[in-house]
This record gives C-alpha cells, sequence and structure tokens, in this order.
C-alpha cells in the first residue's frame, strides 16, 4: 500500500466492478461465493493499507464497462493519497 501515496493534480484514479472474463463454473451458488470471496479480499487489502473501505462501494456500483473516478477530495477522504493533491510533489 505504500507509506506515501500520491496523485499528480492531473491524476485519474477510477474503479468498477471486478468480473470473470470467463466463467469457470456454472454453479450460481459457486459464483456467489467466489464473488464474496473476491470482495472479502480486497476488503482486507483495503483495510490493510488504512484506506477507508467505503471507497469500494463506489467500484461495487459501477458496472464492469464504466468508470467511477474519483475527485482529488475523495482520494483524500477515502485515504487513497497521504499527501494532499495541491502539495504532492511532481
Amino acid at each position: 500500500g505504500g507509506l506515501t501515496r500520491t496523485a499528480g493534480a492531473k491524476a485519474a484514479v477510477g474503479v468498477h466492478q471486478f468480473y470473470a472474463a470467463t466463467q469457470a463454473t456454472s454453479d450460481p451458488a459457486q459464483v456467489m461465493a467466489d464473488a464474496q470471496a473476491t470482495t472479502a479480499r480486497i476488503s482486507r487489502h483495503l483495510a490493510s493499507m488504512d484506506v477507508d473501505p467505503a471507497l469500494w462501494l463506489h467500484a461495487l456500483d459501477t458496472p464492469p464497462r464504466a468508470l467511477y473516478y474519483f475527485s482529488p477530495a475523495e482520494l483524500s477522504q477515502y485515504k487513497l493519497v497521504t499527501t494532499p493533491i495541491a502539495t504532492a510533489r511532481k
């Protein structure tokens, strides 16, 4: 996760839902279990980086073929950056 995370003033940081390019199984219960396990792994990773897991909701709400872009304020709010964008070094 990095102790120092920055984004340039013109950075575009976006998220979307994860998806499987090919479906390994047609069992709906297994597909749901796999999706939930992946969600848990991602949530734990965000927490281990001290990133607000609420940002994950934007990914879950955004279809795979679209992107939700974080504003500079959101990058700070969710702790994706540890240095405010206005003061980030280039």
